[in-house]
């Protein structure tokens, strides 16, 4: 008696190893505020010429953000690090409003290229009660989510939707409500995040090991010459020329790495990395000559797999703002190159800057006896382990019977 229950002892703990797996498979949160996005806000009836604040209040980078919880009839502060704050636009003045949208844009093409992707958040209207406000989530210029008319009384407003695959960019909006007055108040875009399948692998390259080659107004500097994170020339926050509204933005991102193009004669400027590593996948960036719409330099970036040109932009200056790039990565690719030559000026042009470079990995095949599970292996876990159950069951089942015999 002891051997069999020894026996089922085994068989239980086996068949709870398999259900763990099975069950606790997640998928891989991509969260927005760590990525760069193309974006402008209101403030005081003009255009806004700084990104959207990252974790703390638009209008008080000093405090944390806040919704306001009705029940309670107090203002709560919202602890989560993943936060944006920003600004509804002015009230419908055309003075006031060249646009008539604050919109938050980000490049997702890398992320749902082979997958429908689950997207979820929270927005809180910051303002009185007299003010309210209308939010939307916009994929690929298309509403796919709107909040309707609400103000602060409405607290922390959930959304979920689908992204579906081959989308290419997503887009939260920010629009007066219906008093179409002072509607310009502050909100708060809380844990936005998308959701990659089970298994994924996301690598920020910034991050990596890479091959750097580039000149300073002209010199020619060891391979140590550029940044991470902050601007080359003059070490501030990195920030790309908006065309749009004839100012700098800065990123969102501190993921950017920052150098400069070569002098005349010198080859090409380049960040190369080692993907030897690396699966099949997808690769995105986003780059940018530095020089505002005052200089006349231009570069053209090209994105190289194992030195063949897979994605060129056109000759771009910096009051050309930023070029968003995305490539496929085969599964035996060796090299990866992100180049800026000297355009049609053949002058180096200054500082450009290379923001969230990502790669990302092909999730595991979906399993085919449960295509809507990204785990390859769920299925046949849950199958074993539930024959692993039901043997033992029996097992049990058996044993009491003779032993009542």
């Amino acid at each position: 008696m002891k051997k069999l229950l020894i026996s089922l002892l085994v068989v239980f703990t086996l068949a709870a190893s398999m259900l763990v797996p099975a069950f606790a498979a997640k998928g891989v949160d991509i969260y927005l505020d760590e990525l760069s996005m193309s974006s402008y806000i209101f403030h005081q009836g003009t255009i806004h010429p700084n990104a959207p604040w990252i974790g703390v209040r638009f209008e008080h980078p000093d405090q944390k953000p806040w919704y306001y919880d009705a029940s309670q009839g107090t203002n709560v502060a919202i602890d989560s690090p993943h936060t944006i704050g920003a600004h509804e636009p002015w009230e419908g003045d055309a003075a006031h409003d060249p646009v008539a949208h604050t919109d938050l844009t980000w490049d997702i093409s890398a992320f749902a290229a082979n997958n429908s992707l689950p997207f979820s958040a929270k927005v809180c209207k910051a303002g009185g009660p007299n003010n309210n406000a209308e939010y939307s989530v916009l994929i690929d210029g298309e509403q796919k989510w709107t909040s309707g008319v609400v103000n602060h009384e409405n607290g922390l407003i959930s959304i979920e939707l689908t992204i579906p695959k081959g989308a290419k960019t997503l887009t939260f909006r920010a629009d007066r409500g219906a008093d179409n007055t002072w509607g310009n108040g502050e909100f708060h875009l809380v844990d936005a995040k998308i959701t990659l399948p089970a298994g994924s692998k996301v690598t920020r390259m910034d991050k990596q090991t890479f091959s750097y080659h580039g000149n300073a107004s002209g010199t020619k500097l060891p391979e140590e010459s550029y940044y991470i994170g902050t601007q080359y020339e003059s070490s501030d926050p990195a920030h790309f020329f908006n065309p749009q509204y004839g100012f700098a933005n800065k990123f969102t991102t501190k993921n950017v790495i920052s150098g400069h193009q070569c002098g005349d004669n010198d080859g090409n400027a380049y960040v190369e990395w080692d993907i030897s590593n690396l699966g099949a996948g997808y690769f995105t960036v986003a780059v940018c000559n530095n020089a505002t719409n005052a200089y006349q330099f231009d570069g053209q970036f090209s994105i190289l797999v194992d030195g063949e040109k897979k994605a060129e932009s056109a000759v771009m200056k910096g009051s050309d703002g930023l070029w968003r790039g995305t490539v496929q990565i085969p599964a035996d690719a060796q090299k990866l190159t992100v180049i800026v030559n000297w355009g049609t000026d053949n002058i180096t042009c200054g500082a450009f800057t290379v923001a969230d470079p990502i790669f990302v990995e092909d999730p595991p095949a979906p399993d085919p006896v449960n295509p809507d599970d990204p785990s390859p292996t769920t299925s046949d876990a849950l199958v074993s382990a539930a024959v692993a159950v039901a043997f033992a069951a029996a097992a049990v089942v058996v044993f009491s019977r003779k032993k009542r015999v």
